[in-house]
């Protein structure tokens, strides 16, 4: 009974836990993209640009881009905050003449890479920044959780100084001749470096979080984001004259883009093809499909429950079932049938091929609760047939315990255990709590051939049983 009960004031508790817990904003991608507006996104950052006079633009396909840089008629500022998805040899080409041109029409052009994960680093390498990110070696802070506090140096410009920031499973940097070193946690850890070569500047951070948007509106004097945010920028390039281009292609897709996978998909292939359904079969199509359904529906969902009474009554009601219906599934896991009576056996039948007996011979891997019967009204005739006594008449604690040797506490228990689950057995009910007869009817079986032999009748060797049951 106490496992059910913790069990229930575990599942009250994370109910409690998810009413606490603030409602997210509803988005339509995920990950560190300018397109996603809840608490991991970037939003905010390029909100913060744009109201700082940068034009700023969010990119879901460089290679666009390259074909058409004359539109872009400013310098550029490239920003990669953590993107989720690996970058082929063509993009990255097409990273580099964006950024190339920049700097053979404009005479400059700058970087900005902020990430903990594996897919900047050929980017880094084919514009020559002497910088490598380890992916996969989380810093740890003084006290050892992994939000170590940094000192991140911004070299020029308005706001220029060192910012005191903590950070969120950043990675280790390395540099080589050629990069500066621009923070480091206190441990001495190195997550920041910085690269001038000419007109070319490149910044590079080994956590993308620093720039998301809880942090961005949880800036304080002590620990100014935004204002290191800002005061980066302005050093990678005034806003009076440089574009900002935001990596946003790299996450979960927008719904709008979602029709369009399908599509290109089927065209790739072959429309009505088996290579089609194939694809189609993909996980790389459908569950970007899935999980941005289940955004809008999660959006949906929010937005009726900020506006309707009707709807948050509804949901708490359906809910609560929910909740009930959980608890009632998880106390009946476990059993191999629903714990419907039993017809009461009103003569005790056992016979040397009785099933339990069968099934311990036989080594039966799965025992039921029919098992259970059959070696209840085993033990029961055999202790009728030695000591006179039934499992079921009062004295037979002091009979078991005082003709066998058997410890008198050992033998209620198991008298108990025997007389509680045969009620259940044979009438139903919910106690005692049975999660596996299986495991139940086994352990049972142990105990019963324990008290057996020592009363010459073994249960699970030679023809103990047999014996006794034979006799007149």
């Amino acid at each position: 009974m106490r496992g059910r009960y913790f069990l229930y004031a575990v599942i009250f508790i994370i109910f409690i836990a998810l009413l606490e817990y603030p409602p997210r904003t509803p988005v339509v991608t995920s990950g560190a993209s300018p397109a996603n507006t809840g608490w991991d996104g970037t939003s905010s950052l390029m909100s913060m640009l744009k109201s700082r006079g940068y034009r700023v633009y969010a990119v879901t396909d460089w290679c666009s881009v390259a074909d058409s840089l004359g539109s872009l008629n400013s310098p550029v500022i490239a920003v990669f905050i953590s993107p989720e998805e690996p970058y082929s040899s063509g993009e990255v080409r097409c990273v580099s003449k964006v950024l190339s041109w920049s700097m053979s029409k404009y005479g400059s052009a700058s970087l900005l890479v902020a990430d903990e994960g594996p897919y900047t680093d050929p980017i880094l390498k084919a514009l020559n920044v002497s910088v490598f990110i380890y992916y996969g070696v989380t810093l740890k802070s003084v006290k050892g959780d992994p939000y170590p506090l940094a000192l991140l140096k911004v070299p020029g410009g308005p706001g220029a100084g060192t910012y005191r920031l903590y950070l969120d499973y950043a990675a280790k940097l390395s540099v080589s001749d050629g990069a500066v070193v621009a923070g480091r946690t206190l441990r001495g850890d190195l997550v920041a470096a910085y690269e001038v070569r000419g007109g070319f500047k490149a910044y590079v951070i080994s956590d993308g979080s620093i720039f998301i948007n809880e942090v961005l509106g949880l800036s304080s004097a002590q620990y100014n984001y935004s204002g290191f945010a800002s005061a980066l920028f302005a050093w990678l390039g005034s806003p009076d004259r440089y574009v900002v281009l935001m990596e946003s292609g790299k996450y979960t897709p927008p719904v709008d883009e979602l029709p369009n996978l399908i599509t290109r998909a089927l065209e790739s292939v072959g429309a009505g093809s088996l290579s089609a359904i194939v694809t189609l079969l993909h996980p790389m199509i459908w569950f970007p499909l899935l999980h941005t359904l289940i955004l809008m529906a999660d959006n949906e969902l929010r937005a009726l429950l900020a506006t309707s009474m009707f709807v948050r009554l509804a949901s708490l009601a359906l809910g609560t079932l929910a909740t009930i219906f959980l608890m009632r599934m998880a106390v009946s896991f476990g059993k191999a049938e629903t714990d419907k009576a039993l017809p009461q056996v009103s003569e005790v039948r056992v016979i040397v091929d009785t099933p339990v007996r069968k099934g311990i011979i036989g080594k039966k891997l799965k025992l039921g609760k029919e098992d259970f019967v059959a070696l209840y009204e085993l033990v029961d005739s055999v202790l009728k047939k030695t000591i006179g006594k039934g499992l079921k008449e009062p004295e037979i604690v002091r009979v078991l315990s005082s003709i066998s040797g058997i410890d008198p506490r050992k033998a209620e228990k198991y008298v108990r255990d025997m007389n509680a689950l045969y009620t259940k057995a044979t009438r139903g009910g919910l106690r005692p709590l049975i999660l596996s007869w299986n495991r139940k009817v086994k352990s049972l079986i142990r105990e019963s051939d324990e008290i057996l032999s020592k009363l010459g009748a073994a249960l699970t060797k030679g023809e103990g049983v047999e014996k006794v049951l034979r006799k007149v």
